[in-house]
């Protein structure tokens, strides 16, 4: 289950409230702690991911629909709150969105990497100028994906830039375990 933070949601614009918040009622149905869609501790081993988003909506879908492809999430709506909550456990990624209510996504990523220089951070963002984009991979991101774009994209980028990280890992461990030759 994620832990949700306390910020409340910026996606009350009453007029269109129909069919997006019944999908949200429905997964928040479905994921209810009585109806127990946990997965296995096995698949949740290397997908440890924290996500920062600051629409309460779009927090819960977003964390939702990638829990349930096997992703164990934990959600913040600020960056004081991703920064309190990285200080304290490790990730294998960080899914950003460029605004955060008390500061920018850039500037977060700026600090993730800074902790990590290899830490896996993907922007998903309706910031889509070119700017934007060419700010959040030159503070660190190593994809910048734009709102919307289907679940498929997001899992597969995700799964792509852990995966990158565990290979680049392997391959510093087997650069120290291989002896010198001079």
């Amino acid at each position: 289950m994620s832990k949700k933070g306390d910020c409340q949601g910026l996606a009350s614009n009453s007029g269109h409230a129909s069919i997006g918040h019944s999908l949200i009622n429905s997964l928040r149905t479905a994921m209810e702690p009585e109806a127990d869609h946990s997965l296995s501790e096995s698949n949740s081993v290397s997908r440890q991911v924290l996500h920062v988003e600051p629409n309460a909506d779009c927090r819960f879908l977003v964390s939702t629909l990638l829990q349930l492809h096997g992703y164990v999430v934990t959600s913040a709506c600020t960056a004081r709150q991703a920064r309190e909550i990285i200080a304290g456990e490790p990730f294998d990624a960080y899914i950003l969105d460029n605004s955060p209510f008390d500061q920018s996504g850039i500037d977060l990523c700026r600090h993730i990497c800074g902790l990590n220089k290899d830490a896996p951070v993907i922007f998903y963002s309706g910031a889509a100028y070119r700017f934007d984009i060419e700010q959040g991979l030159e503070a660190g991101a190593m994809e910048y994906l734009t709102k919307p774009c289907g679940i498929e994209v997001l899992t597969d980028t995700l799964a792509l830039v852990i995966h990158g990280r565990k290979l680049h890992e392997l391959e510093l461990e087997r650069k120290r375990e291989t002896p010198r030759s001079f």
